[in-house]
């Protein structure tokens, strides 16, 4: 202690505090590099407090996160996770829970993800809803995704059943993406009548709503599965019609939808008609924007190469 009284761990707890806040405001502005040496300082004083310890992990992550530096992101979640649960800080445990799900399955580890995603669920259950990083909704339809991406059709369907009950409140646009879900699960195999049903069910209250968000969605739906069923012509006119809705301008206001629906758009586009570069061009931007938000946006891009490969040297080059 020295003469005011105020001991070493005090000056050096208070230390690491503003170097975590100098730190996060440095990230906040961009400032990559001045950010590391604030974290460099935070980190030498942190390692005798596992909470503080754990929001410099979390601060790490979520920087290599953004740089798509996903192996790095995975190393710091697990550090941050381990430290969160020994100072027993449920929130931060939480948060690094919610990203391993996220980034287990992006690096397509879907057991892995499934059991961080079910570990969520538990979660907030254990310290309410009133801090959701991620909603229920969410978490359950990022379950039924990654259950149809590897193949467990019935699994999905069972969550989507789950979901159907569960005593929440949705929006018409979640309606309808749960519908979507449903109708992709028995287009992949080759089910007709029950894809075309929810499909038909989508389009129902798209149009009873009237908004040209639900409209585009129900859209590129009809489109997603008419390509599934290899109905080529189908799901190219399907796609043209959601491109019409993409350019709408309604009250003076353009149509702007997610990142994750243009990419979708464009690539029904691209592969159900001729190359078009432009538009090749429009789908690699989208598609960069999307990349660090959606986690769908990650898994579209081994088909965007694809396409990308199909052009010719004057055309890439171009």
């Amino acid at each position: 202690v020295d003469g005011s009284g105020i001991s070493v761990d005090e000056v050096n707890y208070t230390k690491a505090v503003l170097a975590e806040n100098l730190s996060t405001l440095n990230s906040q502005r961009g400032d990559f590099g001045k950010m590391k040496e604030w974290y460099k300082i935070e980190t030498f004083y942190t390692d005798m407090w596992p909470s503080l310890s754990a929001v410099s992990s979390a601060e790490w992550q979520s920087f290599y996160y953004q740089q798509l530096k996903i192996t790095q992101a995975l190393s710091n979640a697990k550090q941050g996770l381990k430290k969160s649960r020994q100072s027993f800080n449920y929130i931060l445990e939480y948060f690094f829970t919610v990203s391993l799900a996220d980034i287990y399955n992006r690096l397509g580890k879907a057991d892995e993800a499934i059991k961080y995603y079910r570990k969520c669920l538990v979660f907030q259950k254990r310290i309410g809803h009133s801090y959701e990083q991620i909603t229920f909704f969410a978490l359950q339809l990022a379950l039924i995704k990654l259950s149809i991406r590897s193949r467990q059709y019935e699994d999905a369907l069972q969550l989507i059943e789950e979901l159907n009950r569960a005593p929440i409140k949705i929006s018409a646009y979640e309606s309808i993406e749960i519908l979507e879900q449903a109708a992709l699960c028995y287009a992949i195999r080759d089910k007709i009548t029950e894809a075309e049903n929810y499909v038909n069910s989508a389009i129902e209250l798209a149009v009873a709503n009237g908004d040209c968000h639900l409209l585009f969605k129900v859209n590129l739906l009809a489109g997603r599965v008419c390509q599934l069923l290899n109905r080529t012509t189908d799901a190219q006119n399907t796609y043209v019609q959601a491109q019409e809705i993409s350019t709408t301008i309604a009250n003076g206001v353009a149509f702007k939808a997610a990142a994750q629906d243009m990419v979708t758009l464009y690539l029904g586009i691209l592969e159900n008609g001729p190359m078009n570069v432009r538009l090749l061009n429009d789908l690699i931007r989208v598609l960069a924007d999307g990349l660090k938000k959606n986690i769908d946006c990650w898994w579209d891009l081994k088909r965007v190469l694809h396409l990308i490969s199909l052009l010719s040297i004057a055309e890439k080059n171009s």
